[in-house]
Parts: structure tokens; sequence; C-alpha cells
């Protein structure tokens, strides 16, 4: 059973990496379409950094997912 508590396991940095590449193309994909309500800047960020930006968003939600497993492995691990 995958759980948060075991910070090790493959199968759960697979699940999770695997949904943060599905919410991360769906954000790309809404705010190029929605550029006009959601802003220009994001869009800006994306054409000037280009695939360093998603990598960078992606690296920013695994520290902070690496960090809440091991906060949640020490209260209830």
């Amino acid at each position: 059973m995958t759980t948060l508590v075991n910070i090790n396991s493959p199968q759960t940095w697979l699940a999770f990496l695997t949904g943060l590449f599905v919410v991360e193309c769906f954000l790309l994909l809404t705010f190029r379409t929605f550029s006009n309500y959601l802003g220009e800047l994001i869009n800006l960020w994306y054409d000037k950094f280009g695939i360093i930006a998603i990598i960078l968003d992606m690296v920013i939600v695994l520290i902070v997912y690496w960090i809440a497993q091991w906060c949640y492995g020490k209260l209830f691990g």
C-alpha cells in the first residue's frame, strides 16, 4: 500500500510525478488558450524560458511535496 509515510516509495513518487505532469500540461494549455483572461505575464514567462519554466514549476512543487511528506512522516509516522 502506498502512503505518504513511505518517503522512498517509487510508487508514491511515480504517481505524484504523473499527476504533476498532467496538471502542468492542463495549466499550460489553459494559460495559452485563455491568455486574455489569465494574464499575459505567465505566457511571457513560458515564452522567455520555455522548457526550463516548466521544469522549474515542477521542481518547486516536488520540493514542497517532499517537505510535506517529511513533515507528515514526523507527525504521523
